[in-house]
């Protein structure tokens, strides 16, 4: 299951390209054989990523692009992977990264490199949405230069609760 996302974020992120009056970036070639061994990522410093997602929310008519900022802290930490996700296509409010965790023992054949929490709220045609979920994904690379990975939950509105699903893809920017 886990290759089929990454396959599906390497076609929804990976391709997109900085488009007039948009949020999706160019990222790197997105290549599901280059995630970064998680024995041997650093134990100092920091990791910081820009990038976008495309989320599919049911209080939008299809998938819209949103920006993404993420941190990875190396060294030990309360909360090594934070974040938000915000500038999301016709909604107002950011969608907040916290909780992280990144996972040095996992395998990265079967499992995702890190994950973190997803919650916020956000406003569409006059409408207030809370988002509970999260999101998983991998670094990418010897150096860690970029991340991919899915996003999953649900949003609560007015009509009651449906799932949110989506992926995100961003390059390192120190």
């Amino acid at each position: 299951m886990r290759v089929i996302w990454i396959f599906i974020c390497g076609l929804l992120m990976g391709c997109s390209g900085e488009k007039s009056g948009g949020n999706a970036v160019q990222v790197n070639t997105v290549d599901a054989g280059n995630i970064s061994d998680p024995a041997q990522l650093p134990v100092t410093g920091r990791a910081v990523f820009t990038g976008s997602t495309s989320l599919d929310l049911p209080i939008a008519n299809g998938p819209v692009d949103g920006k993404l900022d993420m941190t990875v802290i190396f060294a030990p930490s309360d909360a090594p992977v934070t974040g938000r996700i915000y500038d999301i296509d016709g909604s107002s409010g950011v969608l907040t990264i916290a909780n992280g965790d990144l996972f040095r023992d996992s395998d990265p054949d079967d499992d995702y490199v890190f994950a973190a929490d997803l919650t916020g709220n956000l406003t569409r045609g006059g409408q207030t949405y809370g988002v509970d979920g999260g999101l998983s994904g991998d670094l990418r690379g010897r150096n860690q230069s970029n991340i991919i990975g899915v996003i999953y939950g649900d949003v609560t509105g007015p009509d009651g609760t449906a799932l949110i699903s989506g992926t995100f893809a961003a390059d390192r920017s120190n």
